[in-house]
This record gives C-alpha cells, structure tokens and sequence, in this order.
C-alpha cells in the first residue's frame, strides 16, 4: 500500500531506489497482472520445479533474443547524449555525464538473470520451440504471497510486463532521466548522488525492453541481479555453457514450499496423452494430488 501511495513530490524530495522504483512502476509502467501466468519448459524444467521448489533463472546475455540488454542501453544512450547536448546548467552536465559513466559500468557488469512468463499458456509460438519432443506450460499463481531465497538470502522478484513498442519504451526512459534532472537533491547532494540512484532505475528498467519483432511472446518477467558469482550454477545445453541463478521457495521457517501452481498444459505432440498421463502419475507419486486435475491438453492440433 506504501508503495502505491508514492507520489511525483516523495521522489523528488526522497530520491532513493525504494522511493523512485515503485513510483515510475506504478505510474508509468502501468499494467494489470494476471492472476495466472504461464511459464514453457520441458519435462526435465518441470520435474526440476516440482522436486526442488526451484526456478532456474537464465542469464541476460545468452537469450534467444541477440538484442537483450542493448535495446534499452540504446535507448538510454541516445536519450542521455541529446539532453547532454541541450542543457547549459553545469550542474545538469555533470548528471548526465555521471549518469553515463555509470551505466557504462553497468554495461560491463550485467549480470541479470530472467525467468519469462507469458499471458497465455496455450500459445503456437511458444510450442514450435519443442519440437517434436513436446512441451509443457505451467500456470502459477501471481496473487499468493511467497518467499522466495536465492542462495539463502531472501530475494523480492516482480512480474513485470515487457515493453515491445519503441514510444512506450522511449517515454519511460524520458520520464526516468526527467525525475532526475527534477530532482532537488541535484544541487545540494551533487549530480553523482542523483545519478547513482537513477541508474539503479534504469538498470532496472533495461532488462524489460525487447525488440517489437518477438510482441507475439506476450512476456512478463522475473529478474534478478547476481552481485557476486557465489549464486550462479553453469549448464550444458546445445553445446553451450549456460550460466543461472537458482530461485527457491521457502516457508517462514526456510523449509522447502511446494510452489503454487493453477494449471499445467501438455503441449501439441505426437503421444500427447501418454505425456499427460505420466504427469498425472508422477504428481500422484509426489504428493501433488491436487494438480492432477489440473492438467489440460493443448488445444492446438498435432501435424506429424
């Protein structure tokens, strides 16, 4: 409710990250969530998350997406370089350049990690991914409170909506470096203080754009930063080393949560009912005897 309640006037007297965050999400990255949304794996990330209470979170660089991260760092460039260009305050130059030293830094120390979801658990572009070999989507719960810990530190991740259209991105990205060029610190802390806090919120932000070409994903986001190399886990996959970050759900008591799950969908494939039925003995085995009804077959049609 606090965060909520921010308002314009708060941050630009208060600039912190937990002051300016909140307020450039809930009013300029405005959106409803979904009470459910859908996360596509295989049977090996499905069973991984049921037996672990585990989401495996990818890092940035090696998505399918080759423009993930430099589409937003583009955007804020460009931004950045015209109204250095435009304003005259010394104080104001010395924001941007501060601003721009910092996120080259950032540049070189991007260690962000994602886990995507989608608004719908049922989608052709999403399964041609698999192939043959099939897929699975799993509808989780956006609205039960959990506690999720990474590497046994206590971790807040947020559903958040990727932005496609290049005006939306280029108007949040303004209305981020406005609230620091507005800022009344940016005289009496100095621009380096000001700055510092907002790259936190773009580096925030940046993880978010993404290249209008793959809008059919209808994405929403988990991410997380990795401040050392303590949390991250390496992988093979396709011949390559994939490095990600293991996400846990935890009760009060930091035992293992079962994670809250509303639907399971078994993707278009050649022995879709053998899939399906499987899965429903396998949760039988594990406990989970309330997802067994819970599972769906896709409705899309199967083309050998």
């Amino acid at each position: 409710k606090f965060m909520q309640e921010i308002t314009r006037e708060m941050v630009l007297r208060v600039p912190n990250f937990l002051t300016m965050m909140p307020y450039v999400r809930n009013n300029f990255m405005n959106f409803q969530i979904p009470e459910t949304l859908f996360h596509y794996t295989d049977i090996n990330g499905f069973m991984g998350i049921l037996d672990n209470s585990e989401f495996w979170l990818s890092d940035l660089k090696f998505l399918n997406d080759t423009e993930e991260w430099v589409n937003g760092c583009d955007i804020f460039d460009n931004l950045i370089d015209n109204y250095r260009e435009l304003v005259t305050v010394p104080v104001y130059r010395k924001f941007f350049d501060c601003l721009r030293e910092k996120l080259d830094y950032q540049k070189e120390n991007n260690n962000i990690f994602v886990m995507s979801f989608c608004e719908d658990g049922d989608l052709l572009s999403q399964w041609r991914g698999y192939g043959n070999n099939g897929g699975i989507s799993i509808g989780f719960s956006t609205k039960r409170n959990q506690i999720l810990t990474c590497n046994n530190v206590q971790v807040t991740l947020l559903h958040d909506k990727i932005l496609y259209d290049i005006a939306d991105k280029e108007k949040l990205a303004d209305e981020i470096l406005g609230l620091g060029m507005e800022n009344e610190f940016i005289r009496s802390e100095g621009a380096d203080f000001v700055a510092d806090v907002v790259s936190k919120v773009i580096w925030y932000v940046i993880p978010l754009f993404k290249n209008n070409s793959f809008s059919s994903e209808k994405e929403y986001r988990w991410a997380y930063r990795a401040d050392n190399n303590e949390a991250v886990h390496f992988r093979e996959r396709n011949g390559m080393i994939l490095p990600f970050v293991k996400i846990k759900k935890v009760t009060d008591n930091d035992q293992v949560a079962k994670v809250d799950i509303e639907k399971i969908i078994i993707g278009p494939q050649k022995r879709q009912q053998e899939v399906s039925d499987g899965i429903k003995y396998y949760l039988e085995c594990k406990g989970y005897i309330d997802l067994i009804d819970k599972v769906e077959l896709s409705r899309i049609p199967y083309r050998d």
